[in-house]
């Protein structure tokens, strides 16, 4: 995870991921208004929930896609 400052004094806190067929990487953000340590616990959380919903997506597609 990496943390960009945003010109209206907010920060932006970043992780990349691999998409499920190991290909394509990716990158999910969250923005939060601090930079504390507490601020980056809760932006690893939010980061780690939104890739696990991402990839879960993905993989619900491929299951109906794989049925049809």
């Amino acid at each position: 995870m990496w943390v960009e400052d945003l010109p209206n004094g907010k920060y932006k806190y970043c992780e990349r991921y691999t998409d499920t067929k190991g290909k394509i990487r990716k990158k999910v953000s969250v923005t939060l208004d601090k930079n504390s340590s507490r601020a980056q616990n809760e932006a690893s959380r939010l980061l780690y929930n939104k890739i696990d919903a991402k990839l879960e997506k993905k993989n619900k597609k491929l299951k109906m896609s794989k049925t049809k």
